[in-house]
């Protein structure tokens, strides 16, 4: 069992049990176990939200959960996660096996794709860009050398994104910067966060408060547009934090990575895995078209 928030492995043991997901039914699901008599259990849990008691594994292993439901009931290896909103309103939505299509408000033609890649793998370098001005940071950081080091990593471990020092910086001054052209007024920080804003003095709208927008714009000039639901969360009373961290020299979970792409800024937008074709879909965000992940 690996928890990677609170950066514990244990090996404690391996169960055979069987999954009933209807119409999926899935005799001899392989998961691993931690004894929660002993204090190892405090250690294995530690860092995830409270009467969590498990966690759930999505990657290219055939011990996965989405690999065992597909390889046991031969479905195409393709899934689609769709994580709620933090305001407790709904649900989100998690689909494996089959595509985004079937779903009236989630059509294709509201998704762009590029390509996954397995490292290492050397790709091009790709921009961050605040309301279409291009941030002047060395593009090296965010693509993957032939060692297969940086990149970008999707994951849900924890809330924030996080960036390499030397991408963060420039990110978080321009962003300021067109921040006070749209009088947004800054205010002290509240930690982990640096730009923090008086949010009476931002607008709102379908997409949240009313800040810069920041794309990110990827191979062959795909870009994934986030909006201020995204981008922002309230850190306190009045006070409106830019939600992206600080992830130092190194990346958080490994030295691999340069940039960590987590769960905030997932919410309310639809990905879709397909391993076959090596290929990640996303939507940006639902909000731009009346949608949640919790109402689809």
């Amino acid at each position: 069992m690996s928890n990677p928030l609170g950066q514990f492995r244990t090996s404690n043991s391996m169960v055979e049990d069987v999954i009933s997901l209807p119409p999926t039914y899935v005799p001899g699901f392989l998961a691993g176990c931690v004894d929660l008599d002993v204090d190892i259990s405090d250690r294995a849990l530690q860092g995830l939200p409270k009467r969590t008691i498990g966690i759930v594994g999505f990657s290219r292993s055939k011990l996965s959960f989405p690999s065992q439901l597909v390889l046991a009931n031969k479905l195409p290896p393709i899934f689609f996660l769709c994580f709620p909103s933090n305001n407790l309103k709904g649900f989100g939505k998690i689909f494996i096996g089959a595509a985004a299509g079937g779903h009236s408000q989630l059509e294709s033609k509201f998704l762009q794709n590029i390509a996954l890649v397995v490292n290492p793998v050397a790709t091009t370098a790709v921009s961050i860009e605040i309301d279409g001005h291009v941030v002047n940071l060395n593009p090296s950081l965010l693509s993957i050398d032939k060692n297969g080091n940086g990149g970008t990593k999707i994951s849900t471990v924890t809330p924030w994104t996080e960036l390499h020092s030397f991408l963060y910086k420039p990110f978080v001054q321009d962003f300021v910067k067109k921040a006070a052209g749209r009088r947004m007024k800054r205010v002290a920080s509240e930690a982990p966060f640096d730009a923090c804003f008086d949010s009476s003095t931002i607008e709102n709208s379908v997409t949240g408060l009313v800040v810069p927008v920041i794309d990110l714009v990827l191979a062959g000039g795909v870009e994934w547009s986030i909006h201020g639901a995204n981008s922002m969360v309230m850190a306190g009373k009045n006070v409106a934090c830019l939600a992206f961290v600080n992830g130092g020299m190194k990346a958080k979970l490994s030295s691999v990575e340069t940039s960590i792409i987590e769960g905030h800024q997932l919410e309310d937008n639809l990905l879709v895995i397909d391993e076959a074709s090596s290929r990640l879909s996303f939507s940006s965000s639902l909000l731009l078209r009346n949608v949640t992940c919790s109402h689809v």
